[in-house]
């Protein structure tokens, strides 16, 4: 299984491994990206596996290749190989959910990663009340789509939104972004 934006591969073994050879250098793909993190829990059937900085499964279908690993009982695997499918994203990013934290925060959370540069600036976002408007005065990333040990940027998954004034009490708040662009390059307007 690939993510819509190419970085991240999960893939299914056919049993556990152990732990020490579940390494990024086990895993290549086909002339595709390098393989930078391999993600596993002991006892697991699953890896993550994350790309190399700057790099990203073609869309298509791409072998995953396997060596080395080996199972619980100490049978090591010379060679598996398994292939994965990356769909074209051409799907613009929304707001999945807006709530408040305090009085002049909101939280928001996007339908999948979303650029930095778009999803921290305060510019992106408007918030109308009953005829009246509430600016953005920060941004603040609260989650993103990280794999752990990947450097680079990750998209972001959530933000906090600080407004310059408090949030009307029992009043109906829209919250509208433009221009939030997604890692593939859909960018959701209004």
């Amino acid at each position: 299984l690939a993510s819509a934006n190419g970085r991240r591969l999960l893939v299914t073994l056919d049993e556990p491994a152990q732990p020490a050879s579940v390494v990024p250098s086990a895993f290549s793909v086909g002339g595709g990206p390098a393989i930078a993190t391999a993600v596993y829990t002991p006892g697991a059937a699953t890896v993550l596996l994350g790309v190399a900085d700057g790099q990203a499964l073609a869309v298509g279908t791409s072998t995953v290749t396997a060596t080395g690993l080996t199972d619980l009982v100490g049978n090591t695997t010379a060679s598996t190989s398994v292939d994965v499918t990356r769909q074209a994203d051409a799907t613009p990013p929304s707001i999945t959910r807006a709530a408040p934290q305090a009085a002049t925060v909101v939280r928001v959370q996007f339908s999948e990663p979303v650029t930095a540069e778009t999803g921290a600036a305060p510019s992106t976002y408007a918030l109308a009340a009953e005829g009246s408007s509430l600016g953005v005065t920060a941004v603040a990333i609260v989650d993103t789509d990280d794999v752990s040990g990947q450097t680079g940027s990750p998209g972001v998954l959530s933000v906090d939104l600080t407004l310059d004034a408090p949030l009307p009490d029992r009043v109906l708040t829209t919250l509208t972004a433009t221009g939030l662009q997604d890692l593939a390059g859909n960018v959701a307007g209004p």
